[in-house]
């Protein structure tokens, strides 16, 4: 393991966000050159920086004149910038990010940012417009070339200590080497230009999902500041308007929301309300696409309900997600409670899932945070915005997420604001009533970083030295003081462990993340469970359950059934039927256990937890149990309205009829139901379907018989002990015979009221139906479509057939592994025509 913390949330290539203009400084270069005063943009005493200015005041509660400028100095006094309150100058410039390398940092996540909003209201560099993408790739760009830059003043490519990686394997080995991994990452409002749903159609996105995971993104924000075409934001910005406010014509606010009461989740920020938006249909694929692709998937910035549909989906995948750079509604007072920060059922669903939290630095005031009191001991909250403030925080996800990591998410360079000092003219208030800090909890220069044990002086920058005591966190070179204070005011070194560990602990939620799982459906079932229509039972082995599909329109809907974990999950159970085997309606699941010898019936109950419930359906034993009658088929071959099972039993060469019985409990009994010996057994007769292909309203068994090369029909005759007799049906040899048309499935599939017989003939490329006429099939009308628009049959092998939808007949429902899709086929006349049906 390495050890090393880690900061999840830094965008370093500002200064190319916002215009370009909006913000100060590059990342890195001559100090001279590119972070010289800041009068040539922002203006004489930084009168310019309009926006910059205005945020520093409000957001920070700053003197009211601060809104008319700031101080404008950079190389070499350094005595105008950075500072604590500084939010539009560089924070994150080459060597002050080595220093915090040289004291722990092994992880960052750098996120190419922008707001559109603010960019249309400052002026720009040359040539620069408002747009999301316009920034983010230039932001991608950019850290390549300071990693280029990095490495060529470390001996050459791959010897410098910044390290753009794509791989958890990459970023362990670059960790484990003294460097900083770099996990390159994009929080935009509108991501891939997607303002509203239509923008994009599912293969587009997809698209843009390939062309920036190829530039090496790994780490995304679905939504930021405003609803777009992926989902809901968060309701706690001033730029965001109700349906209330508009109504009286309240100005500035760009971002117009709808919102819903949701003080009785512990909400009060304007008056106890959450946005109404979730995540929208393209925003849950785009979530199972960055699932397919190992990304990382932020929550943070979302409205509570895209959550609650993130979470639901990545429960699915049992998939870890991140929140990068948080606050908590449990400490948290007044608008600080709002539904951008977490709550605790909302973290531990996040710790369930094996996910990362990380506390953003700027956690508020003393009057917006409360002490936490969770912990064996307490650290009072006696200074506002300090360290003081953010150890509240920190402490509290710590308790949240036992034996996890915990990590950074300092937002520099992301006008958030970061930590005012503790000492000096400039400190945080003392709350009213609190003791304030003694002299003891001075962090004392050199300092013994509690990562290397090594000593660590002030931060020289320029001409100016820096003091965390006096200057609070600066830059991003003095995150190794913040620490070391952490530990003057008490932090345990139980407690600072989890920060120790945050940056392996990325990498570890990585590895999840990206390892391989199974996006296309296992173990699937077709049957009426539910309701009237057919729905489709899945079997999830990532999580050891199963899910039932139903369709709501065109998109199947899923939710959890239960599991056949007493059987050894689904793996153990996989001889498997199912059928209306008690006639009461709904489909039943039979499965055969090997364990115990013995089939088990299973009911769907959705009274009160919808789940599977399973009883003692008898056994086969005197056959030799399942294994020894392996050719097994469903259907009311007695027109009962039950289904029954056959079964060729090789032991007498006979087939057997299995049904159940009327008891409370229903077990299975048998009878002798003739046999197939004139064919040479069963085995001379390998492809057998069911369907009740006559119209009688009992099922018949079709089979193809080689030694005549002709399909032959068999149905049951009305005695006491009903027996199979057989008529020929027709042929394929205009297809070759039955050999080559081996895809075949029966059903009603025209709404005729009889099964038809659908294949798929390779000689053309072609799904043929065929329809008895009498007892004889007909093929005469032609071929009834293919699917070469997804490979042909061969590439949508997962196949089943039911009635999903009221139309009059049975679908078709392949799952397509070029677009990990279902699509749906419906007939039309004697046409098939594809719907997409959603995603698993």
């Amino acid at each position: 393991m390495v050890r090393g913390f880690a900061d999840i949330h830094n965008h370093q290539f500002a200064n190319l966000a916002f215009g370009g203009k909006m913000f100060f400084g590059r990342a890195f270069g001559d100090s001279e050159a590119v972070l010289p005063h800041c009068a040539s943009v922002h203006g004489p005493g930084g009168v310019g920086d309009v926006l910059g200015n205005v945020f520093r005041t409000v957001t920070l509660r700053r003197d009211p004149l601060s809104a008319l400028g700031h101080l404008v100095g950079g190389y070499p006094e350094f005595d105008g910038w950075p500072r604590w309150d500084s939010l539009t100058h560089q924070s994150v410039f080459e060597p002050w990010l080595h220093r915090a390398v040289q004291g722990g940092l092994r992880l960052m996540v750098m996120l190419a940012v922008n707001n559109e909003f603010l960019t249309s209201k400052v002026t720009k560099a040359k040539g620069r417009t408002d747009g999301d993408m316009e920034a983010v790739d230039l932001q991608l760009q950019e850290a390549r070339a300071m990693q280029d830059y990095v490495d060529s003043k470390h001996g050459g490519a791959g010897r410098g200590w910044y390290r753009v990686v794509s791989t958890p394997e990459e970023a362990r080995a670059t960790m484990s080497e003294g460097k900083l991994a770099v996990v390159l990452g994009i929080e935009v409002d509108y991501l891939f230009g997607c303002r509203k749903e239509s923008d994009l159609s599912l293969a587009q996105l997809r698209a843009k999902m390939d062309q920036y995971y190829e530039l090496g993104v790994r780490h995304i924000f679905p939504i930021h500041f405003n609803n777009n075409g992926f989902g809901g934001a968060s309701y706690d910005k001033v730029v965001q308007s109700t349906q209330f406010q508009r109504a009286v014509s309240i100005p500035f606010a760009p971002y117009p929301l709808t919102v819903e009461p949701a003080r009785h989740l512990g909400y009060q920020y304007g008056g106890g309300w959450r946005n109404v938006q979730g995540l929208t249909s393209l925003g849950k694929d785009l979530i199972r696409e960055a699932i397919a692709r190992g990304m990382m998937v932020e929550i943070d910035h979302m409205s509570a309900r895209s959550k609650e549909d993130t979470f639901a989906i990545c429960e699915n995948y049992n998939y870890p997600l991140v929140s990068g750079h948080t606050g908590f509604v449990e400490i948290s007072k007044g608008d600080k409670r709002h539904e951008g920060n977490l709550l605790p059922a909302e973290i531990e669903r996040l710790r369930k899932l094996g996910g990362m939290l990380s506390v953003i630095i700027h956690q508020g005031d003393d009057d917006e945070i409360e002490t936490w009191r969770g912990g064996a001991d307490t650290i009072e909250h006696t200074s506002e915005g300090t360290s003081n403030t953010l150890l509240q925080a920190y402490r509290y996800a710590v308790s949240k997420m036992p034996g996890m990591p915990v990590a950074f998410g300092t937002d520099f360079n992301g006008l958030a604001g970061s930590i005012k000092p503790r000492w000096g003219r400039e400190a945080g208030r003392i709350r009213p009533g609190a003791r304030p800090p003694g002299p003891e909890s001075i962090l004392a220069y050199p300092f013994e970083n509690p990562l290397t044990g090594a000593k660590m002086d002030k931060s020289k920058v320029g001409k100016k030295e820096f003091d965390f005591n006096t200057d609070g966190l600066a830059h991003v070179g003095m995150l190794p003081d913040l620490i070391a204070d952490f530990k003057k005011m008490g932090l345990s070194d139980q407690e600072i462990e989890p920060l120790m560990n945050s940056a392996e602990g990325y990498v570890n939620v990585w590895e999840k993340a990206h390892k391989p799982r199974p996006i296309k459906p296992q173990f699937c079932r077709v049957g009426r469970f539910a309701d009237s229509r057919d729905s489709i039972l899945e079997w999830d082995p990532e999580n050891q359950n199963y899910w039932l599909g139903t369709f709501a329109g065109n998109d199947l809907k899923y939710n959890l059934v239960g599991n056949t974990k007493g059987f050894g999950g689904s793996e153990s159970v996989s001889r498997f039927w199912t059928g209306n085997f008690t006639g009461l309606e709904r489909t039943q699941t039979l499965l055969w256990y090997p364990g115990g010898s013995h089939y088990w019936l299973g009911r769907y109950d959705e009274l009160t937890e919808p789940k599977f419930r399973y009883s003692d359906a008898g056994d086969t034993k005197r056959f030799g149990g399942a294994e020894g009658v392996s050719l097994i088929w469903t259907g009311d071959f007695t027109g009962s309205g039950k289904t029954q099972l056959l079964f060729w039993y090789p032991g007498d060469r006979n087939y057997w009829l299995g049904r159940f019985d009327e008891g409370a409990e229903p077990k299975i009994h048998y009878t002798p139901a003739g046999n197939t010996n004139g064919f040479n057994g069963a085995e001379g007769v390998s492809l057998i379907w069911t369907g009740d292909f006559t119209g009688s309203g009992k099922t018949q068994l079709l089979f193809w018989y080689p030694g005549d090369r002709n399909y032959w029909l068999g149905r049951f005759d009305e005695g006491a002990e009903p027996k199979i007799h057989y008529t020929p049906a027709g042929n394929t040899n205009g297809f070759q015979g039955g050999e080559k048309v081996s895809k075949t499935w029966c059903a009603d599939f025209s709404g005729g009221g009889k099964s038809e017989v659908l294949f798929w003939y390779p000689g053309d490329q072609n799904y043929w139906l065929g329809q008895f006429l009498g007892e004889k099939i007909d093929y005469s009308l032609g071929p009834a479509g293919n699917t070469a628009g997804f490979g042909g049959a061969e590439s949508s092998s997962l196949f089943w057939i039911g009635k999903f939808t009221d139309s009059p007949g049975t679908d078709l429902l392949f799952w397509h592994p070029g677009d990990h899709a279902y699509w749906r086929g419906q007939f039309t006349g004697r046409r098939i025509n594809y719907i997409p049906a959603g995603r698993w």
